[in-house]
């Protein structure tokens, strides 16, 4: 729904989705592409076995909906170069479907859920954030478990980014 309702933010971006699991939003936001949507999605995740269904999943869909998605197995930021085939790979909008629990995950099964003592997940995403965005018009859009009330967007400003660091 906040796709739909914001789908200026999405127009003609390129766009990275952390934590993607099963594929399912970065294939709804690629479906959005001939309609004037993103024009690139990277979607990633910490385990290879959400990558394997989002993979399956996306064979499915249309050859248009195929091109614009790249999928990869990646601790938040770490292998993005590997997966894009860029040193320096850059975007215009991040989603992340965040964990919510302080707790450290004691197996890959709560990666989902669990961001670690202090939100150490979170904290390290944010912190990394202003690296991977395009400087001059980087939007960050954090969405919320779905325990949580809706999606979060922050603007990239000044203020922001010194927040980020630490």
């Amino acid at each position: 729904q906040f796709i739909f309702s914001h789908f200026d933010l999405f127009r003609d971006k390129r766009m990275l989705v952390l934590s993607t699991e099963s594929g399912a939003l970065a294939i709804a936001l690629a479906r959005l592409g001939r309609l004037g949507g993103p024009n690139q999605i990277v979607a990633v995740d910490i385990l290879p076995t959400a990558i394997q269904n989002a993979r399956f999943n996306l064979r499915g869909e249309r050859l248009d909906v195929r091109e614009i998605v790249l999928l990869g197995v990646s601790d938040l930021y770490a292998n993005l170069s590997r997966i894009t085939h860029e040193r320096d790979p850059r975007f215009d909008v991040v989603i992340f479907r965040n964990p919510v629990l302080p707790l450290d995950a004691r197996s890959p099964s709560q990666f989902a859920t669990h961001a670690g003592q202090g939100f150490r997940v979170i904290r390290e995403a944010l912190q990394e954030l202003p690296d991977v965005l395009y400087p001059d018009r980087g939007v960050i859009y954090l969405s919320a478990y779905p325990r949580q009330r809706g999606p979060r967007r922050l603007e990239l400003t000044e203020d922001n980014l010194r927040r980020l660091r630490p």
